[in-house]
């Protein structure tokens, strides 16, 4: 079964994949954007690690149906990835996202379990300044 397996662009791929080169935290932290939705990477509370924090609105925020999703949580990067899993239990509906920093861009990719219908991460965010 694994031998037939094909790799894509799925979290766990990723994972496996991504390269182990050092990335500075700096290149991590501050606010990055796409589709208007602000995602804020800060210093977490033990070295090495980036708190991340945002919210998702689909189709927008102040639309009178809108659906809404969030992303929160800590973790060390691993080169140029980052992944933010949930504590929720279980874990089928726990909320999984990983971030890669390519170049000066941020490229998210979540398990579509972060929020409401519609409402994820995905997305390739630049930095704000």
């Amino acid at each position: 079964q694994a031998a037939r397996r094909r790799f894509g662009a799925g979290l766990q791929d990723v994972e496996r994949l991504c390269l182990r080169v050092e990335t500075p935290l700096e290149r991590w932290l501050g606010t990055w954007q796409a589709w208007g939705e602000p995602l804020l990477l800060t210093r977490g509370a033990q070295p090495g690690v980036i708190q991340v924090e945002g919210m998702a609105y689909w189709p927008g925020q102040h639309h009178p149906n809108a659906h809404s999703g969030r992303l929160s949580g800590a973790a060390k990067p691993v080169g140029p990835t980052l992944v933010i899993r949930e504590d929720a239990e279980p874990e089928s509906v726990r909320c999984v996202a990983s971030l890669s920093l390519v170049g000066d861009l941020l490229v998210v990719s979540d398990n579509h379990r972060c929020g409401g219908l519609n409402a994820n991460f995905d997305g390739v965010y630049q930095r704000q300044h």
